[in-house]
């Protein structure tokens, strides 16, 4: 879990902000999901252009057949699947990926994003 924070952004002087981030990071340790709050300008910008594909998408409608598939898919196979997997099943395409980028920025679905992203990139679904 990343949570990516304007440089200029007020809520980081507000103590009372920054102790929800805090708990936000204890109970993300106790499921076993990392939790980073980062500034934006900290960002590399190699990193900046993969995320910024995956939040450009983030307005993308996603229905609840959608979740039915992801549900579906990953009880069957009861693992991690491969990005290819998850995007063909969402309807292939662009349509697939901006259903999985919707997904990951709602946090329904979990891409490690430290790497570059391609069809053999695991996908977690936490909610399975």
């Amino acid at each position: 879990m990343i949570e990516v924070k304007r440089d200029n952004d007020p809520r980081l002087d507000d103590p009372w902000y920054l102790t929800k981030l805090d708990l936000a990071g204890q109970i993300y340790a106790r499921l076993g999901q990392p939790f980073l709050t980062v500034r934006s300008d900290e960002i590399p910008s190699e990193l900046h252009i993969r995320l910024k594909r995956i939040t450009d998408a983030r307005h993308t409608t996603v229905t609840l057949r959608d979740f039915d598939v992801l549900r579906s898919i990953y009880l069957r196979r009861q693992m991690r699947l491969t990005y290819a997997e998850v995007v063909q099943a969402l309807g292939g395409g662009p349509v697939g990926f901006a259903k999985v980028a919707a997904f990951q920025v709602r946090r329904v679905l979990s891409i490690d994003l430290r790497d570059e992203l391609g069809d053999d990139s695991l996908i977690n679904f936490p909610g399975r």
